[in-house]
């Protein structure tokens, strides 16, 4: 379990769009007895409009991951994530699906 904050920055048109969003992660790993593990983790990070700058007024990130230990402080895996925001584009007040995408990675942690 875990806690955190970030900084993000995007760039539509003339529109730009600034956040801090504060997240959440949950991971389990369940051992597989030969020194590898299977990781399941989620992740969620909101930034409401307090925390959003600039043509900003929210943005929203929810992330699930299922990856293989192939060392103790390494993984592989596959994700999927979803990124929404709203923010001003052009003077008009929008709902910006950023990103709905799956992608895969290689995370080191320590």
């Amino acid at each position: 379990v875990g806690i955190g904050a970030k900084g993000t920055y995007t760039k539509v048109g003339s529109s730009k769009h600034v956040s801090v969003p504060l997240g959440a992660e949950l991971i389990y790993t369940l051992p597989l007895g030969n020194g590898m593990g299977v990781n399941f983790s989620g992740y969620f990070d909101y930034a409401p409009s307090v925390l959003a700058f600039k043509d900003a007024d929210n943005y929203m990130e929810k992330r699930l991951e299922v990856g293989l230990q192939v060392v103790e402080q390494a993984n592989v895996f596959v994700g999927y994530r979803e990124i929404d925001t709203d923010f001003e584009i052009n003077d008009i007040e929008s709902d910006y699906e950023f990103n709905d995408e799956w992608y895969i990675g290689f995370r080191v942690r320590f």
